[in-house]
């Protein structure tokens, strides 16, 4: 009986699957779009919940103007009421920095709390090119600085960028000349520490940093400009990174060269605002010639691996006056009527095109949902009115044949078996096949890093919800057989000898 089942089920597939194996090829195709749909549709709803969870997005920036000290104290109350999760004050920064040819290159930048939660986002796997493992803290003046600026800066290979930003401060020619500071048309280099290389921040900026930076930059005290500052001159501040053995020899002997006086013990120690892992020396210069010591800093400095830095006397009184107010919605439903509140009670006026481009996500939010659902749909649809054909088709040729098997005894049960293995074998055979096709794609877009920002691939076929719809095709589709081939076989033997049942 075994063997007869065996014979039985082999030649009805291959009846089943018809000639060329057309039918095979309907349902493969009808796979293959279906689920190929599904990928692509779930892949760009993936893309708008990243973007729209994305901090980037959520992000608002409003524009000084009206009373904004009262503003800020009436939203921080309202924060559980339009969904806000963060309310930052702001200034934007607009100056040059050198590039490696000593050229001014025009930056834009803006402050963000050391504390932000849009840092986590900025400095996440997917965003950070390279970062220090030292956190930010409140009195950090450091800079995180984008890719695309250190290419713009001359400053291409990722494995070893600069420690430091060449940052541009505007020095009187008098003074410089007398200081012996290197003068680049009035203007002369002052090092910020890179806190990380990113691939984009908000707003397209180049740079963003902590508030500190702004603060110390704007002070009256001016604590940057070396040039006016004698105290900086009475010590040499020296950044090396990968420290060789004989490096101190090498700067004691252009050190003696000089001439200058020096004490021979030097401060030694990590210094921890740097990219990559940095030894600090601070070498205390007994003379007063300023210019001698630049001279020497500059030749030391030469060496690529040694940078000269200065232990600024910051000043921690000095605070700003915020150009804008930045807001991180955690719902981005919530932000037309943020924007309805703030006009109505306080009189400031919100870009809508903020507004509008924010609602377009929720909108295409739905749109994607709603054609997965739909797309899901019509295949179950699709595949169940082929096989009630394939089945209602493939009865009328046999239905001779199999009322007289049923006549000799083959039973009801036994024939929905055998059937539901024909056709369950032939959804499972174009089904595996679409899968491998698919996985085959996958793996060559991965391969050639074709994949949406973020890392996210253009489809794939392990997403939760289109392997639920894999699953749940063949499940239907042999409660569909099921119940097609009962409805068949509630005819007599004798029906199906005389086709009474057509």
């Amino acid at each position: 009986m075994k063997l007869y089942n065996k014979l039985f089920i082999t030649k009805e597939f291959s009846s089943v699957v018809g000639k060329g194996w057309q039918n095979f090829w309907i349902l493969f195709l009808v796979f293959l779009l279906t689920i190929f749909a599904l990928e692509f549709s779930r892949s760009g709803l993936k893309y708008l919940s990243y973007k729209m969870s994305d901090p980037f997005i959520n992000w608002i920036e409003v524009k000084e103007q009206g009373d904004f000290q009262r503003f800020m104290e009436d939203i921080n109350d309202k924060k559980a009421d339009f969904s806000i999760s963060t309310v930052e004050d702001n200034n934007y920064i607009l100056q040059y920095v050198f590039n490696s040819d000593y050229k001014k290159i025009r930056v834009e930048g803006r402050t963000i709390a050391h504390d932000s939660k849009l840092l986590d986002k900025i400095l996440d796997s997917d965003n950070a090119v390279a970062v220090r493992q030292h956190e930010i803290s409140q009195n950090d003046y450091g800079w995180i600085v984008t890719k695309d600026l250190m290419t713009r800066l001359g400053y291409e290979d990722e494995t070893h960028y600069p420690l430091f930003i060449n940052y541009t401060y505007p020095g009187d020619t008098a003074n410089l000349n007398r200081f012996g500071v290197k003068n680049h048309d009035d203007y002369f280099v002052i090092p910020i520490p890179i806190i990380a290389v990113v691939n984009q921040l908000p707003d397209l900026l180049d740079f963003i940093t902590p508030k500190y930076f702004m603060q110390q930059d704007k002070s009256g005290s001016k604590p940057f400009n070396v040039s006016m500052h004698a105290d900086y001159y009475n010590d040499l501040i020296l950044a090396v990174e990968n420290a060789y053995d004989d490096i101190e020899q090498q700067i004691r002997q252009k050190l003696d060269n000089s001439g200058l006086q020096y004490d021979d013990v030097w401060e030694k120690s990590d210094y921890e605002l740097s990219l990559r892992n940095v030894t600090k020396y601070r070498i205390i210069i007994r003379d007063s010639l300023v210019q001698k010591l630049n001279d020497v800093a500059e030749k030391i400095c030469s060496d690529p691996n040694i940078y000269r830095i200065y232990d600024y006397d910051f000043d921690n009184g000095y605070q700003l006056r915020a150009n804008y107010i930045s807001f991180m919605f955690t719902d981005l439903a919530k932000v037309p009527d943020f924007a309805q509140w703030s006009k109505e009670e306080h009189g400031i006026r919100i870009d809508m095109t903020q507004i509008e481009a924010k609602e377009n996500f929720n909108i295409f939010n739905i749109l994607v949902w709603s054609l997965c659902i739909a797309i899901s749909i019509i295949a179950i649809a699709f595949i169940a009115i082929f096989l009630y054909f394939l089945i209602d088709s493939h009865f009328r040729r046999i239905s001779k044949n199999l009322g007289t098997i049923m006549a000799f005894g083959l039973s009801n049960t036994a024939i929905i078996k055998i059937y539901l293995i024909v056709f369950l074998g032939l959804i499972l055979a174009s089904l595996t096949a679409v899968l491998a096709i698919l996985g085959l794609g996958e793996y060559l877009c991965n391969l050639l890093q074709w994949t949406h920002e973020g890392g996210l691939p253009y489809f794939s076929i392990k997403d939760g919800f289109v392997l639920a719809i894999v699953g749940a095709l063949p499940m239907i589709a042999t409660g569909v057989t099921f119940i097609f081939l009962n409805i068949k076989l509630k005819a007599t033997p004798g029906d199906l000898i005389f086709e009474r049942n057509n």
